[in-house]
């Protein structure tokens, strides 16, 4: 992460998810572009900032099916501790 004037900044768990589907899908991510003389479906890479904004729909749909669903917690102080 990056240094500034006020200390370290660090991403909450959906940006550290979002960030994750950019490390495994970024370079891949396609949008269909017709197809080709054999008839199979062309794709041209996405541009990256709809790839960035693909991750980040995808991790705001995924940690609110996961809140929904119970599968985030919130952890006391205590807790963190012991």
């Amino acid at each position: 992460m990056e240094q500034n004037e006020l200390g370290r900044e660090t991403l909450t768990m959906r940006g550290a998810f979002a960030i994750e589907m950019l490390y495994r899908w970024g370079l891949v991510m396609g949008a269909e572009d017709g197809e080709d003389s054999a008839g199979r479906m062309k794709t041209n890479p996405m541009p990256p900032m709809e790839v960035v904004i693909r991750a980040c729909e995808i991790a705001t749909c995924a940690y609110a099916e996961f809140k929904s669903k119970g599968w985030i917690v919130t952890v006391e102080e205590k807790q963190r501790d012991e």
